[in-house]
């Protein structure tokens, strides 16, 4: 996650500061050309065939990582995902739903955004901009980091929280943005998960740690 981090920044100064997208099931295939990583079809789309790890060669942090992308990518502790994006029938019960087969997600506002306009609060471009990741479509939202206050305390890579981890959320592994409020991090770490934070330092933080807004919205300003 280290390695990430290094990574994202060494982006920001080639790209203007500005963080690439992060799509979710939805989008993948449109091939945006920004995606942070890009990810295979999903198993029962390919008639739960095994996913193709190499994809995440096509993301825009893939230059920036070496040649040890899918290793970087996925938490080496966790033997369920490595047997799962081997065989994705070895977990029948979670083969049709399971949409994301890599350990980290980029911080995403989508979830957010999309029930805060629904519910008519603000506009839906401006709640975009509370994330790491840029948004993608017609009106692209471009999220820089000079325009998040105290990055060493907001999430920007977290190891999720995955469908077979007892108490898995709906957002768990739904894509390469992690979607708070929703998306939850993994407890597999002695009930602890990790993160990479907006300055690139990791932490090893309680589940509860990336569930508090001053984390996990990049926005967020404590009140004075």
């Amino acid at each position: 996650m280290h390695q990430l981090g290094l990574a994202m920044h060494t982006y920001l100064l080639d790209y203007e500061d500005v963080f690439p997208t992060a799509a979710d099931q939805a989008q993948y295939g449109n091939k945006g050309a920004f995606n942070w990583i890009e990810w295979t079809l999903f198993p029962y789309q390919s008639g739960g065939a095994a996913p193709d790890p190499a994809l995440a060669n096509d993301g825009v942090l893939a230059r920036y990582l070496g040649n040890q992308k899918t290793n970087i990518l996925t938490c080496p502790s966790d033997q369920k995902l490595i047997t799962f994006r081997q065989n994705p029938r070895s977990l029948s019960e979670l083969w049709s739903i399971f949409y994301f087969f890599f350990s980290y997600q980029l911080s995403s506002p989508e979830v957010f955004a999309a029930e805060a306009w629904q519910q008519g609060t603000v506009e839906q471009l401006k709640l975009y901009r509370h994330g790491m990741a840029s948004t993608p479509g017609i009106n692209t939202v471009q999220v820089k980091l000079s325009s998040i206050p105290a990055p060493a305390t907001k999430v920007m890579f977290a190891e999720q929280l995955m469908p077979f981890e007892i108490g898995a959320s709906e957002m768990a592994a739904r894509g390469s943005g992690w979607m708070w409020p929703k998306a939850k991090i993994t407890r597999r770490h002695s009930n602890r998960g990790n993160t990479t934070l907006g300055d690139g330092h990791v932490e090893t933080v309680r589940p509860d740690f990336a569930e508090r807004p001053e984390h996990y919205d990049p926005l967020f300003e404590a009140p004075p």
